[in-house]
């Protein structure tokens, strides 16, 4: 329910996510986002900012890329959160001059030679630039 001045709505229920732009909407997500966790604990991470998800998986994990990212569209779906493929990227990080570069396939994604990170743009060489 909603009041503005002495006018009260009537009660409706909520049955998607997060009002967007409510007060308390991030600290909702934040809250609703916090069961969302990697298949393998041990190597793969997940980075969790306001209304954001970074998922890191490095070359040798006992879990792959695909895999991992097919857990958080399952989160997804089970909490009924769109995830916005257009801005969904995939960066894969590398040294400067490697002789062999090996880019998995990618996840429903476009790849990307550089990415932004909470203000500041990331290469595949792992250079940082703040904005």
């Amino acid at each position: 329910m909603c009041k503005v001045g002495s006018k009260m709505s009537v009660p409706a229920s909520i049955n998607r996510s997060i009002i967007q732009g409510s007060g308390i909407g991030l600290t909702l997500y934040i809250a609703m986002k916090s069961d969302l966790t990697t298949l393998d604990n041990n190597c793969n991470v997940i980075i969790k900012y306001a209304d954001d998800v970074d998922l890191l998986v490095p070359e040798h994990s006992t879990v792959d890329l695909s895999c991992e990212f097919n857990n958080v569209k399952d989160w997804a779906a089970k909490n009924k959160i769109i995830i916005n493929f257009q801005k969904t990227k995939e960066l894969v990080f590398h040294r400067p001059n490697p002789r062999n570069i090996f880019y998995p396939g990618s996840v429903e994604t476009e790849q990307v030679k550089v990415a932004k990170l909470l203000g500041c743009s990331y290469s595949s060489t792992f250079v940082v630039r703040s904005m």
